[in-house]
């Protein structure tokens, strides 16, 4: 979808759940969000195809990652 400013969210945390948020956020794009990736400790990663892209940090690095 074009023309509909979006801002970078990042999902803090892992798991079934923010793989869910992330979904259904990026499902809808008229929300005005897209989810760039996730933050949280190495061993709370989850890869998902279906969740964001990659792990963008610790907890501490939620606020730089979408700055």
């Amino acid at each position: 979808m074009t023309g509909i400013p979006r801002r970078r969210l990042a999902v803090v945390g892992a798991g079934a759940r923010a793989v869910e948020l992330a979904r259904l956020i990026n499902e809808h794009p008229e929300a005005g969000y897209a989810v760039i990736g996730r933050c949280g400790p190495p061993s709370e990663q989850q890869e998902d195809a279906e969740g964001p892209p990659s792990r963008l940090g610790g907890y501490a690095d939620a606020a730089r990652a979408v700055g």
